[in-house]
């Protein structure tokens, strides 16, 4: 049995759980794999607070500290710090689940990557997701290798932005990336998050226009234009344009885990929100929540 939570401290210190097996196979708690099939078995605020540890190691990918009580009320989940109140049962299926594991008293080592489905939890699910769960399973033995490595070399690349301090040289194995790739736009994207981080800001603008050029002739790349969105969006920078990409993203055929469809339509709906385009703000909310339609419609919007 593992340890759980018996009450709720005011600050919860959240350090990475690495795993080689889960961070190589499993998928990012935002993406479509987690919303289809782990949601029934998780439940939404379980889902929804993984995806706010998610988002937390983005910006501290050592760990970071979560006030439990504003976390709480933004989830919808009031501020009780009881055993048994909603928010602290939330963390506590995380760790009955094995995604996460108290190491202290008030820290909480998460998992990054929410594995695959094993047979007895696919099991519990409706008979309709069991047979769209043994379809996806079929799809992905179909995905060519060479769209994998893709994938692999779209995840490597981000690494190297945390991990490698010699930014010099980052830079230019981004850049010596770049001329060799047959899917460039990937890398565009890539150098764009790198310049964002060193608050270079007209080279940022510059990748990203590069990225959304690259995309334009790789239909393999739409991947690149989610995350080139995003690179703006953290910056504040040309909402018009994160706009068009995140619309092109979702008009094209190759979206992926990794780049959910679902925060796509929460991000432009916000984008169009701040635009003035109210009606298409709602349309996109909409077409979030036909997804994911338990989670509640006003609480992404709101933050």
């Amino acid at each position: 049995m593992h340890s759980q939570l018996c009450f709720a401290p005011e600050v919860l210190h959240v350090l990475p759980w690495p795993d080689d097996v889960i961070d190589n196979l499993g998928h990012d708690p935002r993406s479509t794999y987690v919303e289809e099939y782990w949601l029934g078995i998780l439940g939404p605020s379980t889902v929804w607070l993984l995806r706010r540890f998610a988002a937390g190691f983005e910006y501290g990918p050592e760990g970071f500290d979560l006030d439990l009580a504003e976390t709480a009320r933004s989830l919808g989940l009031g501020d009780r710090s009881g055993r048994h109140s909603p928010f602290v049962r939330s963390i506590n299926r995380t760790i009955q689940f094995g995604l996460a594991q108290l190491v202290g008293e008030d820290a909480l080592s998460v998992r990054r990557r929410v594995p695959p489905l094993n047979r007895a939890r696919v099991c519990r699910l409706s008979p309709a997701l069991q047979a769209r769960h043994s379809a996806w399973q079929e799809q992905q033995l179909q995905i060519p290798a060479d769209e994998h490595q893709l994938r692999r070399a779209r995840q490597l690349a981000l690494s190297l932005i945390d991990l490698d301090e010699d930014y010099g040289a980052a830079e230019r194995e981004l850049k010596q990336a770049i001329a060799v790739s047959a899917h460039p736009a990937f890398q565009w994207s890539v150098l764009a998050s790198f310049y964002q981080r060193r608050e270079r800001w007209p080279e940022m603008e510059w990748a990203i226009h590069n990225c959304v050029t690259a995309a334009a002739r790789d239909k393999t790349a739409g991947v690149a234009l989610y995350d080139g969105a995003g690179v703006l969006i953290k910056t504040q920078r040309d909402p018009a344009l994160a706009a068009k990409m995140l619309q092109d993203y979702l008009a094209g055929n190759s979206k992926t885990d990794e780049a959910p469809a679902f925060v796509a339509h929460l991000r432009l709906a916000r984008l169009k929100q701040n635009l003035g385009d109210t009606a298409g703000a709602q349309q996109d909310q909409a077409a979030a929540f036909a997804m994911a339609h338990e989670f509640r419609p006003t609480q992404e919007l709101r933050h």
